[in-house]
């Protein structure tokens, strides 16, 4: 019961974050202004006018719409470009 309180608490953090990385494997952002490559180990997003690398094994863009970017997967690092 715990692990479904803290996984709750997670799906109600402020939204109003540009980048958010929760401890479930997935990282989601409401700023994505596009996908700028995809490789292996790596997803690199816009946000806004800073690029965003997301290093990891497994990753997926789970979804993505108006903005909204989900991804998921082991992630292990993430990089905010200038």
């Amino acid at each position: 019961m715990g692990k479904q309180n803290r996984f709750l608490d997670q799906l109600h953090m402020d939204t109003t974050s540009p980048f958010q990385l929760w401890d479930n494997g997935v990282a989601y952002t409401e700023s994505c202004r596009g996908i700028l490559d995809i490789g292996e180990g790596f997803i690199r997003l816009k946000l806004g006018k800073r690029a965003v690398t997301v290093w990891g094994d497994g990753l997926e863009v789970a979804s993505f719409q108006d903005g909204r970017l989900l991804l998921r997967g082991r992630i292990v690092r993430v990089d905010f470009d200038g």
